[in-house]
């Protein structure tokens, strides 16, 4: 079954174009989530299946003109997990509070810095590590990796700006 079926399908809100929609774009979703929730793998299952029906609900506000079915899935994917991993960090918070009267926020910020980091490719993820939480400078930096202070400030700056507009949509 094709795409341009599936969505004319979901549209029509029929169940066994859902099944098939399941079968072709499930794996994808998963994957998804399962990348943003590493933490969390209890609540995957949970999210994927809040990730269909929000497809399944939503089906009429995808336009095919601004992305394609695959990508739209697997945004819905993302940012359903994205919520749930906030939902989960507000609640480990909570209850570090109450059990333990204390507030970690250190482990909350892990988190975050950690969920942040998955926009980044494998290196420049590295170069912000070793700069921003290790407190390497840029001529450490340079050094250790031979290549210039102005490659590294181009790279933080282009993955600053690829984060911002990420987190802007």
């Amino acid at each position: 079954m094709n795409e341009k079926e599936i969505i004319r399908g979901l549209k029509r809100k029929d169940e066994r174009i859902l099944s098939a929609f399941i079968e072709e774009y499930a794996g994808l979703m998963k994957n998804v989530i399962s990348d943003r929730l590493k933490v969390f793998p209890n609540i995957r299952e949970e999210v994927l299946n809040d990730s269909i029906f929000a497809v399944w609900e939503n089906i009429n506000s995808y336009n095919e003109k601004k992305s394609s079915f695959k990508n739209w899935c697997a945004s819905i994917a993302r940012y359903k997990a994205i919520d749930a991993l906030r939902k989960e960090l507000r609640h480990k918070s909570c209850e570090l509070d109450e059990n333990l009267h204390i507030k970690d926020d250190r482990i909350l910020n892990l988190l975050l810095i950690e969920e942040i980091f998955n926009y980044l490719s494998a290196e420049d993820k590295m170069i912000f590590e070793k700069i921003f939480l290790e407190g390497r400078t840029y001529d450490e930096l340079s050094n250790e990796l031979s290549v210039s202070k102005d490659i590294l400030y181009s790279r933080v700056k282009r993955a600053r700006k690829n984060l911002k507009d990420e987190f802007e949509r």
